[in-house]
C-alpha cells in the first residue's frame, strides 16, 4: 500500500471512530428526563431505577412549586443546557396550567417529550382525580390523595417504556414493585387513622383537600388564611369548629406555632402532613415513600 493510501486510511479510520464516540455520546446525554415537581421526580426516578437513565430536578430544591416560574426566569442557561441534552419532560399541566417547566425547556429543545403524569395524553386516558380550591382553581397537590399516586406512576411508566423501549422490562418490573410499595404505603395510613379514631379533621392548608379527600376524612371546617393574618372572628372560628366536633383532628402542614397551641388551650389533636411542595432534603432511599407517611405517635 502506498503511504499516501495509508494516511488516508488512518486519517478515515480515526474520523470514523471519533465519529461513533460522538454518536455514544450523544445516546448517553440524551437518555435524560427533566422534572420540576418533588413526586415527579420521585416516581420517575424510582421506575428508571437500574436503568442508564438519568432523572433530573431543575428548580432549586429550597422553592416551592409557586416559585418555580421565577426560578425558572432567573435561571435560563442552567434550564437550557438541560434541555438541549434531555429526551423527555414530566409535568401536570392538564391539572395546573400554571406548571412551568414544559414550556421554559421547550423554547432550547423542539424534541422533548412532553409526559403529562396527571392525565396520559392519550384516547381514553386515565387521569387523575382532581378537586377545587378555595379559589375555583383546581388543586395542584393531587399527590397527597393516594389513589392518585398509583395514577400517576402508571401514566409516567407508561411514556418511559415507548420512549425508552430499550428498557421496557426494567421499566415494567419497577412499576409493579413501586405499585406494592404504595399499596403498602396506603394500607399502612389507613390502620394510623383507624387506630388513633381520627374520623373528621379542620383544616389550615387548601393542599390538604386532596389529602383529606383521599383517605375519605369529613371537614368540618377550613381556614386557609396565613396564621398571621387571623382576627379575632378567625380566631374564634376555629374555636367554635373544635368545640362542636370534639372529636374532630387539626390538620396543618407545618408544626403548630406557640401560638396557635396558646389560643387552643388543651387541644392536642394535630396531625402535620408533608404537602411534598418542595424538594427540600429529598428522600430516603431507605424508605422511599417515608414523606407520606402519616405519623400520629
Amino acid at each position: 500500500m502506498y503511504p499516501h493510501c495509508r494516511t488516508i486510511m488512518t486519517k478515515l479510520w480515526l474520523l470514523l471512530c471519533s465519529s461513533l464516540l460522538l454518536v455514544s455520546l450523544s445516546a448517553q446525554a440524551q437518555d435524560r428526563v427533566l422534572t420540576s415537581l418533588p413526586v415527579t421526580y420521585w416516581l420517575t426516578k424510582q421506575l428508571v431505577a437500574q436503568t442508564p437513565i438519568e432523572v433530573v430536578y431543575l428548580p432549586s430544591p429550597r422553592f416551592s412549586l409557586q416559585r418555580h416560574q421565577s426560578w425558572f426566569d432567573s435561571e435560563q442557561q442552567k434550564v437550557a443546557k438541560y434541555a438541549r441534552e434531555a429526551t423527555a419532560v414530566v409535568t401536570i399541566r392538564s391539572i395546573w396550567p400554571q406548571d412551568p417547566i414544559y414550556p421554559q425547556v421547550r423554547q432550547y429543545n423542539i424534541h422533548l417529550v412532553p409526559i403529562d403524569a396527571a392525565q396520559a395524553l392519550t384516547p381514553r386516558a386515565p387521569a387523575v382525580s382532581s378537586l377545587r380550591d378555595g379559589q375555583g382553581q383546581i388543586s395542584p397537590y393531587v399527590w397527597l390523595n393516594p389513589l392518585n399516586l398509583t395514577t400517576m406512576l402508571n401514566n409516567i411508566s407508561l411514556d418511559l417504556q415507548q420512549i425508552f423501549s430499550s428498557q421496557q422490562a426494567a421499566i415494567q418490573a419497577n412499576q409493579q414493585r413501586v405499585a406494592g410499595e404504595l399499596q403498602q404505603q396506603l394500607f399502612a395510613n389507613q390502620a394510623r387513622l383507624f387506630n388513633h379514631e381520627v374520623e373528621s379533621v379542620v383544616l389550615l392548608d387548601e393542599a390538604l383537600l386532596d389529602f383529606a379527600a383521599g383517605y375519605s376524612l369529613p371537614i368540618q371546617g377550613q381556614q386557609f388564611k396565613p396564621e398571621l393574618e387571623w382576627n379575632e372572628q378567625d380566631q374564634r372560628l376555629l374555636q367554635q369548629w373544635l368545640q362542636n366536633f370534639p372529636d374532630v383532628w387539626l390538620l396543618t402542614t407545618r408544626p403548630p406555632s406557640p401560638a396557635l397551641k396558646a389560643l387552643l388551650g388543651e387541644f392536642s389533636r394535630y396531625i402535620v402532613i408533608d404537602p411534598l411542595s418542595r424538594l427540600g432534603q429529598g428522600f430516603d432511599v431507605e424508605h422511599p415513600w417515608q414523606r407520606w407517611q402519616i405519623d400520629l405517635d
